[in-house]
């Protein structure tokens, strides 16, 4: 098959989200700082967020809460925080080209902790079509990217090109079909599949 898809979070008004402590440096200077590492500095508490006309509203009370651990769990980093499970499954279809290593995370919760671990591109990958891909106007960023399916028929799963270091860990990650069917098979939670333009 054909078909890649958008990895997105599941978009709800109450859910379990871990942040991080409010001294962490931005994402992106974060993501220099973590070259020659595969741990995060620093622990993550695992909060209840809710959406309400004022705002986001934050608590540590994770009560009312249908599922807290998710296997693809939203954060304040917006990096891909994926379980055991999901990584196991993510390996499992790798075709080795993707250049992928794992970063440990560990998330404090209700009864302890838990692991996730976040994928880490260690090059750069040649994805779009340039053509067809819509960028806004002077700009090298995209309004719409459009892959070229000769360039990600090798991957199991991509990161959209970025500035900077951006693209070595970014919530813009796409998988191939087969993937999506691994994870749809596992009943694993917390994500959503957008299938996305490839010539």
């Amino acid at each position: 098959m054909n078909d890649f898809y958008q990895l997105g979070w599941e978009n709800k008004k109450v859910y379990a989200s871990a942040c991080a402590p409010e001294s962490t440096i931005p994402e992106h200077k974060l993501i220099s700082d973590l070259e020659g590492t595969s741990k995060l500095p620093f622990a993550l508490q695992l909060v209840k967020l809710s959406v309400n006309k004022s705002g986001i509203v934050r608590t540590e009370d994770l009560t009312g809460l249908s599922s807290t651990w998710l296997d693809y769990q939203s954060n304040s980093l917006e990096w891909p925080f994926m379980s055991i499970k999901l990584k196991e499954i993510v390996n499992e279809n790798l075709t080795g080209d993707e250049g992928i290593d794992w970063v440990l995370a560990k998330v404090n919760g209700p009864g302890g902790y838990r692991n996730y671990y976040i994928p880490r591109f260690e090059r750069k990958l040649d994805v779009l079509d340039s053509e067809n891909t819509r960028y806004t106007r002077n700009s090298d960023s995209k309004i719409r990217p459009h892959f070229s399916l000769g360039k990600i028929n090798q991957y199991s799963i991509f990161h959209l090109q970025g500035s900077n270091d951006q693209w070595k860990i970014t919530s813009g990650l796409y998988v191939n079909f087969l993937l999506k069917k691994a994870i749809r098979k596992n009943r694993l939670t917390g994500m959503t599949f957008e299938r996305v333009a490839v010539q």
